[in-house]
């Protein structure tokens, strides 16, 4: 389900950019681009309680209440 969800979100990525920018691939997009993309694509997984883009691996951690 996650990988499906991943490259949709990649998918459209490249869609959305290729239209914005009359005819660019998506390595030529700004990384945060596909993160965003990703993220709308896994927001839609009943299961996950948020998703944070960029969060410090720190907080992250702790977060899950791990070491």
């Amino acid at each position: 389900m996650i990988i499906n969800k991943v490259h949709g979100g990649y998918c459209d990525a490249q869609q959305k950019y290729e239209k914005w920018s009359v005819g660019f691939w998506l390595w030529k997009a700004p990384e945060y681009l596909i993160a965003v993309f990703v993220a709308q694509k896994l927001a839609n997984i009943s299961a996950l309680k948020y998703i944070t883009l960029e969060h410090e691996a720190a907080s992250a951690i702790e977060d899950a209440r791990e070491k």
